[in-house]
């Protein structure tokens, strides 16, 4: 959503709604949120509120709260943000990511904000899942697996190219996971000079796709080949 100017937000998920998007981009957005979710049905009106946000590039927007805002502990919402990039936004709130409510997930994303806290959760502390993450502000997530203090190596963010360079702390940095980047491409390869962290995959929207690592069998050790096990 290039270029939006309605002053308020580009989505807005009202109560007993659902938001599930992949492989998208928010650029150069103005307003309070982009995606401000309000779940503030009462109880017993059957749950089912969620935000799921996978394989996501929310960059460069200029906003008075943050990129994602979600509320309502009465229902049984959830917010889900996985293999996403959040960074280089002008934020005027504290906080990059604010939730209150019943369950919240970030994983194998980069979270990159100087200045800003990465994350207020309001819901209960036991129904956050945190998982591989860079960010600048690892506070919020202690205590989880994965959650590294750093800096993101973009190929070229002032030209709104948000790729990771091979030596970006985000490369091989999760466990391998199927599925396809933002780009389209494979999302798991191992790159072959770029030591693992806990796993093969990229954290972010996209995954660098360079020369992959051959793992040879006990009996082709010479030339990796296949010649050396016949």
């Amino acid at each position: 959503t290039p270029g939006h100017r309605s002053g308020r937000r580009a989505i807005h998920v009202g109560s007993a709604g659902t938001l599930s998007a992949s492989r998208f981009a928010m650029r150069r957005n103005q307003g309070d949120y982009l995606i401000r979710f309000d779940a503030d049905a009462p109880p017993g009106n059957g749950g089912g509120d969620y935000v799921h946000l996978h394989d996501c590039l929310l960059v460069d927007n200029d906003l008075v709260g943050g990129p994602l805002y979600a509320s309502g502990l009465a229902a049984q919402t959830q917010v889900i943000l996985d293999t996403c990039t959040v960074a280089n936004n002008q934020i005027a709130g504290a906080f990059v990511l604010e939730a209150i409510t019943n369950f919240m997930e970030v994983t194998n994303s980069i979270i990159y904000q100087p200045g800003r806290t990465a994350l207020s959760f309001g819901g209960p502390a036991q129904d956050l899942t945190a998982r591989y993450i860079l960010t600048n502000d690892t506070i919020p997530f202690d205590g989880h697996v994965g959650i590294v203090d750093g800096a993101p190596q973009f190929v070229e963010a002032a030209n709104g190219d948000y790729h990771q360079a091979p030596s970006s702390p985000g490369v091989d940095f999760a466990p391998a996971n199927d599925g396809i980047d933002l780009d389209g491409n494979p999302r798991t390869l191992d790159l072959v000079d770029v030591p693992d962290q806990w796993g093969p995959m990229d954290v972010g929207a996209y995954e660098i796709q360079g020369q992959q690592k051959i793992t040879c069998s006990v009996a082709d050790t010479i030339f990796c080949n296949g010649f050396d096990a016949r």
